[in-house]
């Protein structure tokens, strides 16, 4: 499960190399590993969600760097939270183009596997200091005509 986690592209700035600093089930069930590069920066939580987690909507809390990951068919995609500004947070979501900032109280719909089907729902629920708390939701919704 985890080499295809690591073997993703990276984006710039990311380190190459990873670390395993911890890894522990927290009381929900999910895997929360803290990893930092051969380079000794900071560690950073990563979180890997069950198929049951994704399906009812996981909530957590992230700070800037920090990434959520799930099974979307037969691979891994995330969303890492880019940075906090104010009231939002900028997302990446790995199998999306670009970034997008999510405002609080604001979600969107993703296309992950299939261009024709959003499959990925991201809530902003709230920001608090350097911390942005998410939902992150398997659904299957048909793309409208002309969006």
């Amino acid at each position: 499960m985890f080499g295809k986690l690591f073997s993703k592209d990276k984006p710039a700035g990311e380190p190459r190399h990873l670390h395993i600093e911890d890894m522990f089930l927290d009381n929900s069930g999910v895997i929360i590993l803290r990893y930092g590069s051969k380079r000794g920066r900071k560690g950073k939580k990563f979180t890997v969600i069950s198929d049951e987690q994704f399906d009812m909507g996981y909530r957590g809390e992230f700070a800037a760097g920090e990434r959520v990951w799930m099974r979307v068919g037969s691979h891994f995609e995330h969303v890492c939270v880019a940075s906090i500004k104010g009231k939002s947070a900028l997302l990446r979501i790995s199998a999306a183009d670009g970034e997008t900032r999510l405002w609080r109280g604001q979600c969107r719909k993703f296309s992950m596997r299939k261009p024709k089907l959003r499959d990925l729902k991201v809530t902003l629920e709230s920001v608090s200091g350097d911390r942005a708390r998410l939902v992150v939701q398997r659904i299957e919704e048909p793309v409208a005509r002309g969006k």
